[in-house]
């Protein structure tokens, strides 16, 4: 994971419409490969509030 700096973010929330670290989803997921029923696309156990835009 990238650590970003507040530049970083108010760089990109100027070029892009989605958050950097969740894309706009609001959340974020810390799964675990063959811990988690899909790692892929998150679970509800991992799912964490974005620090970035939330």
């Amino acid at each position: 994971m990238m650590d970003w700096t507040r530049e970083d973010i108010d760089y990109l929330d100027s070029t892009l419409d989605d958050c950097p670290n969740c894309g706009g989803e609001g959340v974020v997921h810390d799964c675990i490969d063959d811990q988690c029923i899909d790692a892929e696309i998150g679970c509800e156990l991992c799912a964490r509030k974005c620090d970035y835009c939330r």
